[in-house]
């Protein structure tokens, strides 16, 4: 559970402010990394959709919130690999993945409870 809310906060979080591009190098590097968790985060859901763990619908909840992401001025050369490591299982948190198979909530759990999560964040975005 603690990673799980360590992962909403990494990942969820951040969509709900708007994102600046004040301090420049700093804010450039968090654009990326943002970016690169919203999409390691799309891998993850889509696991979890193709293992069964979730519906279609939830697809559509991080699309929206990888969109609040995917501004003009980020660095998208990494998001690719992000969200290939989250097709494959793996969470990458604060540099370290986590294998969802031998997490201790085990894949399917985790991927129900980020669902709800998820839904929960998705249904606060303006429309």
């Amino acid at each position: 559970m603690k990673r799980l809310a360590i992962c909403l906060l990494m990942v969820c979080l951040p969509f709900a402010a708007p994102l600046s591009s004040s301090a420049e190098e700093s804010s450039a590097a968090a654009l990326k990394s943002v970016y690169e968790a919203s999409r390691n985060m799309q891998g993850v859901i889509t696991f979890c959709i193709k293992s069964g763990y979730l519906g279609t619908e939830s697809d559509g909840h991080i699309s929206a919130l990888v969109k609040m992401t995917d501004t003009p001025d980020v660095d998208k050369s990494g998001g690719n690999a992000a969200e290939a490591k989250g097709l494959a299982g793996r969470l990458v948190l604060d540099g370290n993945e986590v294998e969802l198979t031998s997490s201790p909530l085990g894949a399917e759990e985790w991927c129900k409870q980020t669902g709800e999560a998820l839904k929960s964040q998705a249904d606060q975005l303006p429309q």
